[in-house]
C-alpha cells in the first residue's frame, strides 16, 4: 500500500513500538509504502537484537532512488530493503541477527548494514 503521507489516522500499524510510519517513509518524499513482509522480518530482527535499530533507508520512491543514485531495480522501491546503522550494535552480531530474522541478502557497508528479504545476495566485506 503506497500512502502519500503517513497520518497513523488512516491505516492500522502494526508495527509499534519498534517503529513509527515516518521512520519507514521515503527520506525525500515522505511516500510511505507499507510492505507488512518485510516490516514483519524487520521486527523480528529488531526483537532479536532486543535494541533500537536506526533506519538509514527504507522505502525510496523512484525519484529519491534516483537522487541518491539507486539501482533502478533497487529493494527500496519496494519497501522490502532496509539500511540499518551499525551505531550501538555489534555488526557480526547484527548480521547473524538479520539472517536468524529471515532477511536472506545483505550488503555490509563501513557504517551501516543494508538487508533485504531476496534470498542470496551478498556484497561488501567487514
Amino acid at each position: 500500500m503506497l500512502y502519500d503521507h503517513y497520518e497513523e489516522s488512516e491505516y492500522d500499524w502494526i508495527w509499534g513500538p519498534y517503529f513509527k510510519p515516518e521512520e519507514i517513509a521515503c527520506k525525500g518524499t515522505d511516500e510511505l509504502l507499507v510492505n507488512p513482509q518485510g516490516l514483519n522480518v524487520l521486527v523480528r530482527a529488531r526483537i532479536l537484537a532486543d535494541k533500537a535499530f536506526k533506519i538509514n533507508s527504507a522505502y525510496r520512491s523512484r525519484l529519491h532512488n534516483a537522487k541518491v543514485g539507486g539501482a533502478p531495480l533497487s529493494a527500496h522501491r519496494s519497501g522490502i530493503a532496509f539500511d540499518i546503522s551499525l551505531t550501538g550494535h555489534d555488526r557480526k552480531q547484527l548480521l547473524q541477527q538479520c539472517k536468524q530474522a529471515g532477511f536472506g541478502s545483505f550488503g555490509k557497508y563501513k557504517t551501516f548494514l543494508h538487508v533485504d528479504t531476496r534470498p542470496g545476495r551478498n556484497w561488501g566485506k567487514w
